[in-house]
């Protein structure tokens, strides 16, 4: 389901982008006055999204280090725990 959404969003930006570029040649074949601002946006929505998809893989990448601390430090603590209760069990490997 995940991957099906991806593929949606992605068809979106590109129709957008393809939308964007009919326009900037409309605005070349009948000599408007927004071509320069086309061109602009032409220029921007690549960057803007080239930009958008590095953070989300910079906050993505920090968040998967932030999950494995904590998932290390919680498997420490049970760790500790089964040695406590081992030990004061009487459980231990000792030779008396």
């Amino acid at each position: 389901m995940k991957e099906l959404l991806k593929r949606i969003v992605a068809m979106m930006l590109v129709l957008i982008f393809a939308v964007l570029l009919g326009l900037f040649f409309y605005c070349i074949i009948f000599k408007t006055e927004w071509i320069v601002p086309m061109l602009f946006v032409l220029i921007i929505y690549p960057v803007v999204l080239y930009v958008a998809m590095w953070l989300r893989k910079v906050f993505s990448t920090r968040a998967d280090v932030e999950n494995y601390k904590k998932m290390k430090a919680s498997e420490q603590e049970s760790g500790e725990k089964a040695t406590d209760e081992k030990m004061s069990s009487g459980d231990g490997d000792t030779d008396s």
